[in-house]
């Protein structure tokens, strides 16, 4: 049975915009955040055997320098536990949403 990577410690990849000094924060590119252009990109990347992401992919693009932006929030994650099968370390693909709001 394969079990999934779990984080070390809990982490937190979504924050108040405004707030730059939130660790956190996935911010949106100021020139879009005027022009009011938000939305959703998809990413899909790969926990390792050591817990480091890797082979990180757009799957959806909802604008170049969001997706430059979602992509750039996957280096804020710390190393994760990777999954395990027969108690072995394995590789897991994960697909998530990045979500961009203008409030």
């Amino acid at each position: 049975m394969l079990q999934r990577a779990k984080p070390r410690r809990r982490t937190r990849l979504h924050g108040r915009a405004n707030d730059p000094h939130d660790p956190g924060v996935c911010q949106v590119p100021p020139s879009l955040r005027e022009a009011g252009i938000g939305g959703v990109v998809y990413l899909q990347f790969n926990i390792n055997e050591f817990g480091t992401i890797q082979d990180e992919t757009v799957l959806k693009s909802a604008h170049p320098k969001l997706d430059k932006a979602a992509l750039d929030a996957l280096q804020c994650i710390p190393r994760l536990e990777p999954g395990t099968q027969q108690g072995r370390p394995v590789r897991v693909t994960y697909t998530i949403p990045v979500r961009f709001t203008i409030r």
